[in-house]
């Protein structure tokens, strides 16, 4: 009788993401087979590579043509191989899979956080608030970066499942992680946002023996 359960690849397991990616689906306990792809770009110098990740012994080597077969989605966690490699294989197969980049996806979000950094240097709200004449434009400063944290917040609930609610509830916003409430525009109306506990702590190093 033919295995007609589901397989997920994971190409970059050798990397933190994809173990961490690789745990969370064993502790899911998902109907599918999960399998684990170490791959780095191809080289004419070397077959593969032998490194080392906490300890273990991984061997990385080019993306074999098949390798993907019978996969339904292909997750790319920090992969050394080039995604459009990965894209081209995945094609390649009679059903191509779904193919899901972890990486890209952070990224993407991380370039949100950015621009709302360099749109709070280029506002200046600290130096609209000296003034009542530009009560307007702080408002919608205000409204700008609190709604991009909303949308960064919703974005990131897959990679940061408890931290995305707190942002929320610091933004005094519902907690409704929906997908499309990422979409700019959507932040309620609220008043007295107040400054949140932080999310991720310093944490200091012990200093050097003398």
């Amino acid at each position: 009788m033919a295995d007609n359960t589901p397989v997920i690849h994971i190409v970059g397991a050798e990397s933190l993401l994809g173990r961490e990616v690789v745990d969370v689906l064993g502790s899911a306990k998902l109907p599918a087979h999960v399998k684990v792809v170490a791959a780095i770009e191809p080289d004419e110098s070397a077959t593969a590579i032998l490194t080392a990740q906490k300890g273990e012994a991984v061997i990385l080597s080019p993306l074999r043509p098949g390798e993907l077969a019978g996969s339904r989605v292909v997750l790319l966690a920090d992969t050394a191989a080039s995604p459009t490699k990965i894209l081209e294989a995945a094609q390649a197969e009679p059903n191509p899979p779904i193919l899901i980049d972890l990486t890209g996806a952070l990224e993407e979000i991380w370039e949100l956080v950015r621009r709302l950094n360099r749109h709070v240097e280029e506002s200046k709200p600290w130096e609209l608030a000296k003034d009542e004449a530009h009560g307007a434009a702080l408002d919608r400063v205000l409204y700008d970066l609190a709604d991009g944290l909303r949308a960064v917040a919703i974005a990131l609930a897959a990679y940061l499942p408890e931290t995305a609610p707190q942002i929320l509830a610091a933004l005094r916003q519902p907690d409704d992680l929906a997908w499309e409430n990422a979409q700019p525009g959507r932040t309620a109306p609220t008043e007295g946002i107040e400054a949140a506990a932080p999310l991720f702590p310093r944490v200091d190093l012990p200093a050097a023996a003398a």
